[in-house]
Parts: structure tokens; C-alpha cells; sequence
């Protein structure tokens, strides 16, 4: 089974609109939505009610969702937020072997991965990464993640907790690598985005480079981020 997981805790049923409506134009038609909201909504998703563990641990959550996920062995699954546009069928990426795919990017950043796209196919090996993704999360003590964290300057625990979490943890493991498991980096061609960051000034060059990419089908994900609704 190929599951699609969309996490929204806002009222606005466009917002996701387009995200669900390219997914199923370009998707195999065994593919599915599994929408985690607080509201549900009249679109061909299967949706559960988020939780309180949702409140001020937002991608810390998002971990543990995807470790909890009702999945069998083999089940394909990719995380994946919800200011995209899918412009061919994601699961594409499966073709390859792994246990754990990222989506580093395509221009240099503070984080070399973006954690809008990642995603697991169901086995042992997943899943002992994911509970060491989270453990790390909860109490940091692997080399590589520590240095992620000291680089950003991440000083406010709650805030990281909330946020920052499984980005700097893909960082880590794009940098650093796994002693087990297979880990494989789908690259831009599947979360596309704006060649923004904190040091990085969305500019009109930026702009033009990035409208460049939509209706591209070379690019799988084209991911809006700051220009959702702009362009």
C-alpha cells in the first residue's frame, strides 16, 4: 500500500485543495490520503483527528505518527507537507531500495535538507530509525545531531521540539550518514523549493528560477513554501 500522510491544523479546506487534486491526478490509483486534522473535510482523503501530543511539538508529532501509522511490512510511505503541488506520482521514488528517503536541496542552505518530503518504506530497519530519530529528539546525544543543533543555534528547547526536530535530525543524517539501515536522497526533483533560507533573500531572480520549475514533470513536488498564493 503507498500512503500519502498530510498533516493540517487550520481551517481552510483550498489550502489543501490543490495539494489533494494534483496527488490524484498523477498517483496510482491504489495510492491514499491519510489527512491528520482538527477539522474534517469533504475531500477523498481517509482523516483522523489530531491529538494533543500535536500541541508544541508539532514535527517532533509528525515522527511519531509515521512510526504509529497502522502500516505492514512493505507498505510504502511518504510525509510530505501541504503547500505543494505533486506534478507526477511521488511513489516513483520507491523504485529505488531504502528504508529512509530525504529531500536534500539543490542550492546551498544552513540545512542541507528540507524536511517538507521524506518518507519510509515499512521494515524492521524503518523503524528502529524512526525510534532513534525520536529518541534524539526527546534527549540529543548523537554526535552528528549535536553539531547540527550547535551550528543553528538551537537555544530554545521547546521551539526546537516543535520545529526544528526531524529537519535537523535529516541534516544529520545527510551529513553524517547511518551505521544501519538504508538511507537514500531523492534530491529536489521531489520537494522543489524557493532558494530561500535565513540568509538568503527571496528575490526576483529567486522568483523567475523557481516559476521555472512548475509544469516541469522533471520536478515530482514542486513545494511553495513562502510563495503559496504569490505566484
Amino acid at each position: 500500500m503507498n500512503i500519502l500522510v498530510l498533516i493540517y491544523d487550520g481551517p481552510d479546506e483550498c489550502k489543501l485543495k490543490e495539494c489533494v487534486d494534483t496527488f490524484i491526478k498523477n498517483a496510482n490509483s491504489q495510492s491514499q490520503i491519510w489527512l491528520y486534522s482538527r477539522t474534517e473535510f469533504n475531500l477523498p482523503v481517509k482523516h483522523f483527528l489530531l491529538s494533543n501530543s500535536w500541541d508544541g511539538r508539532r514535527m517532533t508529532h509528525r515522527m511519531e505518527l509515521i512510526r504509529d501509522l497502522p502500516a505492514k511490512i512493505g507498505d510504502c510511505i511518504i510525509s510530505c507537507d501541504i503547500d505543494v503541488k505533486f506534478q507526477g506520482d511521488p511513489f516513483q521514488v520507491f523504485a529505488t531500495e531504502f528504508d529512509l528517503f530525504y529531500t536534500s536541496r539543490e542550492y546551498k542552505c544552513e540545512s542541507s535538507v528540507n524536511a517538507g518530503v521524506w518518507g519510509i518504506r515499512k521494515t524492521a530497519d524503518s523503524d528502529c530509525i524512526l525510534k532513534f530519530m525520536i529518541s534524539e529528539a526527546i534527549e540529543p546525544s548523537w554526535c552528528p545531531y549535536l553539531e547540527i543543533r550547535k551550528r543553528l543555534n538551537r537555544v530554545d528547547r521547546n521551539l526546537e521540539i516543535d520545529w526544528w526536530t526531524n529537519q535537523d535530525l535529516l541534516c544529520a543524517i545527510h551529513e553524517a550518514g547511518l551505521s544501519f539501515g538504508s538511507i537514500f536522497d531523492a534530491g529536489a526533483v521531489y520537494n522543489c523549493c524557493p532558494e530561500t533560507g535565513p540568509n538568503l533573500p527571496l528575490t526576483a531572480d529567486v522568483i523567475s528560477k523557481f516559476k521555472s520549475k512548475i509544469g516541469n514533470p522533471n520536478y515530482i513536488i514542486i513545494h511553495y513554501k513562502e510563495l503559496k498564493g504569490k505566484l
